[in-house]
């Protein structure tokens, strides 16, 4: 529930920086975007670093806490499952911001 409650103050955040600053997901503030926008020019590569955030970085160490507690299994493969999750949907959150969805429906 605290995982839930972290990704909503996110959300909270972001949509009125979004709606009254006219910014778009690539200039979050929270985000590696803005810092991706100065080093890279690939614009696949923006978009996922504009996925990662401090809050999501935040979850996963939640993550990784609470899951460590109820497995019996090694605890760096736990975090390897919990990292590899969430840079699977980085990649394809990315990926659908690249070929931008919202055109197509």
């Amino acid at each position: 529930m605290i995982l839930f409650g972290l990704q909503l103050v996110e959300k909270t955040l972001l949509i009125p920086l979004f709606v009254l600053m006219d910014i778009g997901s690539d200039a979050n503030p929270f985000s590696l975007g803005i810092i991706s926008q100065y080093f890279l020019r690939s614009d696949y590569f923006i978009h996922f670093f504009s996925e990662i955030t401090i809050f999501q970085f935040l979850i996963i160490a939640l993550q990784y806490f609470y899951l460590k507690e109820f497995t019996e299994r090694n605890n760096y493969l736990v975090l390897l499952m919990i990292v590899l999750f969430y840079l699977a949907t980085w990649f394809v959150k990315a990926f659908l911001g690249y070929i931008q969805v919202g055109v197509f429906v």
